[in-house]
């Protein structure tokens, strides 16, 4: 597969230098740029699908404390000073 990636000047001379220096080809540069984006992403994706199912596991082991839903009433903040 062919792509075509438009980089300034600069940028593209300075990627042919290190990629010189290093002494691997500038497609083996991008290719190793990529795959590690890559891998860091389903990493993070990876992560971020086990905090949630952490998450689900503690909501579902606190399920049923309550005999009805709590309802927030702001008189309830302040019971204490009226009193």
């Amino acid at each position: 597969m062919s792509v075509v990636i438009d980089l300034p000047p600069v940028m593209a001379q300075e990627a042919k230098g290190f990629a010189n220096i290093e002494g691997i080809s500038l497609e083996k540069m991008f290719l190793d740029c990529i795959a590690a984006e890559l891998a860091r992403r389903r990493a993070s994706k990876d992560s971020l699908d086990e905090w949630e199912r952490e998450f689900k596991s503690l909501v579902g082991q606190s399920e049923g404390r309550l005999s009805e839903p709590y309802k927030f009433r702001r008189q309830d903040a302040y019971e204490e000073v009226l009193a």
